[in-house]
């Protein structure tokens, strides 16, 4: 049964794992993916395996280890694993360009010299302004990386 510790990617959208390097008990590293010896890879098919990198829905991606395929004598789990991973979309996301679309309608919003019609709707332009700009925010959340 694995036990896996879990290691958050400042980078979103993992693609693929080209390397994981992970530290042996002589202080060397192994390359899990070019090994044999180890299995994995990026997706929920490879839960259960020695390795794997989940991607939740807002991108976030996080690699598992099995510490139970780690070697019982690592001297130090400071800087024991280090990873060549390819990452990112094709092209920008949906959701960034719906939130650029809101930013640049709360400018023109804001800046429009604005004539009302006889039968038209009233809006205070800061408000309408606003709301643009917070649909906007929430839009990017996903995308924030605390450091």
């Amino acid at each position: 049964m694995p036990a896996y510790t879990r290691i958050t990617f400042d980078r979103r959208d993992v693609q693929a794992l080209n390397a994981c390097h992970v530290v042996t008990a002589d202080g060397g590293f192994d390359d899990w993916v070019d090994s044999n010896d180890y299995s994995g890879g990026v997706g929920t098919q490879n839960r259960g395996e020695d390795y794997w990198v989940r991607v939740n829905n807002g991108g976030v991606s996080e690699l598992y280890l099995d510490v139970h395929a780690m070697d019982d004598e690592i001297p130090s789990f400071a800087n024991a694993v280090y990873v060549d991973l390819d990452y990112g979309h094709e092209g920008i996301p949906r959701t960034v360009r719906r939130a650029v679309a809101f930013r640049a309608g709360a400018d023109l919003v804001e800046e429009a010299a604005i004539q009302i019609p006889d039968n038209a709707r009233l809006y205070n332009v800061e408000t309408k302004a606003e709301e643009m700009r917070s649909k906007a925010e929430e839009l990017l959340e996903v995308y924030e990386v605390d450091l």
